[in-house]
Formats: structure tokens, sequence, C-alpha cells
């Protein structure tokens, strides 16, 4: 049961990140200007994750918008496997 609360939370919460992540793109176009203002979204949404730390230096070194985009994929992959 736990399990299942767990799961659509966060299933919640991606859904709000994508779209979050497309009116961005929507108005900055470039990726890189997106990467840093999304690092400061994640300032806050690190802790919702365990390894909130590891999670947020992982994607304050991404150095390109596709490599924080994958760090972000794979966490929520994680999630959906739950």
């Amino acid at each position: 049961e736990i399990q299942g609360v767990i799961r659509e939370e966060k299933s919640r919460f991606f859904h709000f990140y994508s779209k979050l992540k497309q009116k961005m793109l929507e108005r900055y176009e470039d990726g890189n200007v997106v990467k840093i203002k999304l690092i400061q979204y994640w300032q806050y949404f690190q802790f919702m994750f365990p390894n909130e730390a590891k999670l947020f230096k992982q994607l304050k070194k991404a150095k390109t918008f596709n490599v924080f985009n994958q760090i972000i994929a794979d966490l929520e992959n994680r999630y959906q496997c739950l």
C-alpha cells in the first residue's frame, strides 16, 4: 500500500516537472539556459528523494541539457518500478 502511495505521489511530481520543463523550453529554447533554471528548482525538489545531496551534485555537474535530462529520466524510471 505504501509503495503505491509513493509511486502515485512521484508520478504526479514527474508529470508536473514535465510540464514545467516543456514551458521553459518553449520560452527559452536554449537547453542550457533551461538547465540552469531547472537546477534552481531542483534545489527544492531534491528533498523528495533519498540521497538528495548526491542527486543535486550530479545535476549541477551535468555538462549538457541532455545529460541533465538523462539523470532525471533515470530517477523517474526508478520510481516507476516501485
